[in-house]
């Protein structure tokens, strides 16, 4: 998603920030932000903003297939 230039946010009940951002980029998990909301939103809330949302407990593979549907769509464009 990062090659068609989507902001990545990590949304964690984990305090810990290191131990998130180092988890991440062990395993070449590309991020812009973790537990912040994008530049481009701004709000008092702690809700975080999203398009689409990644969760184990929440619909993994639909939201998987969108965002591959999508990538797809943007990477045919492209060419």
């Amino acid at each position: 998603m990062k090659s068609i230039n989507c902001f990545l946010t990590v949304w964690t009940a984990n305090d810990d920030a290191n131990f998130v951002k180092n988890y991440c980029e062990t395993y070449d998990i590309p991020f812009d932000r973790i537990n912040e909301n994008p530049p481009f939103f701004t709000s008092d809330s702690r809700k975080i903003y999203y398009n689409e949302l990644l969760d184990d407990r929440a619909g993994l593979r639909e939201s998987f297939e969108r965002l591959l549907k999508l990538y797809n769509h943007v990477k045919t464009q492209s060419h």
